[in-house]
């Protein structure tokens, strides 16, 4: 790694180190402001509680007033309501403080809310032993009660007690609403270095992709620049590799062709002359016994075996009919011979007009038909093959079909060397091979050849 890419990697790390610092301050913000958001629902929960309480005392006290002046029960309805409600929400308001805060209250919100307790309390047992007296037909004491200051020294204590508790729940608010309004301020200020920490960051990955890219672009050229001269290379590889294997392929068939003949002059004299010295002989016997007839009877049927093996032989090797007659004659003896010894039924289709080509052009043709044949028989499992000879649109059209088992599934078992050595032979005079499988099932092996290049130099230049 050289010095540079450490730079863009120390400089990626950083921004990404600024930026998560930034989303966690963000965070820790966030969360401060849920608690004050928090403390400001609970001081305003508590002042609404609490002036609710001294209204309550207060309603409880003018409905208690107004039954001692009109002794119309109609007047005790808010006393009774505070009566079975003061208690619980004394107990709610107190309760906010002791378990809602996160800190325990101090000593002096402690007095406050026991003073608070107690002179509620008081002021609703005043409010009921007047009731009391009043229901023990005792109207004067009750009245006498009612005049008293102490219900009234109970009401103002309960009502300074209560904005002592309001003042503190108004500094409350007040000192949350100032970290609120901080907590935004600074809130911004990270989401604004968020914002352009990202942008760093967006800016610095572009200019790492474009040098990026152009760094690809530049290996691009050169790879294409490196595989064109591979292909170069390879093309000339290939051209010497086919012109070396035409080659080859010229010297095997003419190394056959020269077995051939002297199978068929050396072999054949001497199986000819040995037929004729055996039936010489076996004139000449005198009365060959029947043990001595069905040796010399063996005897003639092996040298005759031997002449049609030579035959097929030197066939194989080199036709004669493609030498002598021809190559749709040559053809059409071994299609119908491959047929006979396979017990094949054949269709086969021919030009109407005399097929002469090129000496290596029809040895090609015979060995691709031949090679074929051979794969059928040994491969295909067919019961039926059908050849094709046909010229069309300047071009020599052969197509062999059979129908049985198809090509093989796996992509090697497809690569046998007598598929390439027709695929081979078929390339090298410019024409086109293909083997599929078509839907009826077997195969279908389909070769076209330039007529210009398959002809005879003369009768190609007739043609054209």
């Amino acid at each position: 790694m050289n010095s540079e890419n450490r730079i863009y990697i120390v400089a990626v790390a950083s921004l990404m180190v600024a930026l998560l610092g930034a989303s966690l301050m963000l965070e820790l913000n966030a969360e401060e402001r849920v608690a004050n958001f928090k403390d400001l629902a609970i001081a305003q929960q508590r002042k609404t509680d609490v002036s609710l309480y001294v209204r309550m005392l207060v309603d409880a006290e003018s409905g208690q007033r107004g039954y001692l002046l009109t002794r119309d029960p109609m007047y005790l309805g808010p006393y009774e309501d505070a009566r079975t409600r003061t208690q619980p929400l004394l107990d709610r308001i107190v309760d906010s403080y002791l378990f809602e805060d996160t800190a325990p209250p101090d000593d002096a919100t402690r007095d406050l809310l026991q003073k608070l307790r107690e002179m509620g309390t008081a002021k609703m047992e005043e409010l009921a032993a007047s009731l009391t007296l009043e229901a023990s037909n005792q109207r004067d004491a009750a009245l006498e009660l009612v005049r008293t200051n102490y219900g009234r020294r109970t009401m103002d204590m309960v009502r300074d007690v209560a904005a002592d508790l309001e003042a503190q729940e108004n500094q409350r608010i007040e000192n949350a609403t100032e970290e609120w309004q901080s907590g935004i301020f600074a809130s911004r200020a990270l989401v604004a270095g968020s914002t352009l920490l990202n942008v760093a960051l967006l800016g610095f990955a572009a200019f790492l992709l474009h040098r990026d890219l152009r760094r690809r672009d530049l290996a691009a050229r050169q790879q294409e620049q490196h595989n064109q001269e591979l292909a170069v290379l390879v093309h000339l590889r290939t051209e010497e590799l086919s012109a070396l294997s035409s080659h080859l392929q010229s010297l095997a068939e003419r190394e056959k062709a020269a077995i051939a003949r002297e199978l068929h002059d050396e072999l054949g004299g001497i199986m000819v002359a040995a037929k004729m010295d055996v039936a010489w002989l076996e004139r000449r016997l005198s009365r060959p016994d029947d043990d001595l007839k069905v040796r010399w009877t063996r005897l003639r049927k092996l040298l005759d075996d031997g002449v049609d093996m030579k035959r097929r032989v030197v066939e194989t090797l080199r036709p004669t009919l493609l030498d002598n007659m021809g190559i749709v004659p040559a053809v059409r003896w071994v299609f119908s011979e491959t047929c006979a010894r396979a017990g094949l039924k054949c269709v086969e289709t021919y030009p109407d007009d005399d097929l002469k080509l090129a000496d290596e052009a029809a040895i090609a043709v015979f060995r691709v038909v031949q090679e074929s044949l051979t794969n059928i028989v040994k491969h295909a499992k067919a019961t039926e093959c059908s050849l094709s000879l046909a010229i069309d649109d300047d071009n020599l059209n052969i197509v062999i079909r059979d129908n049985g088992i198809g090509l093989p599934i796996t992509p090697k078992a497809r690569r046998g060397q007598g598929l390439a050595g027709m695929r081979h032979r078929v390339a090298g005079f410019g024409g086109t091979w293909r083997i599929t499988t078509p839907d009826g099932g077997g195969t279908l092996i389909e070769v076209s050849l330039p007529l210009e290049r398959v002809l005879p130099k003369t009768a190609a230049a007739e043609s054209a």
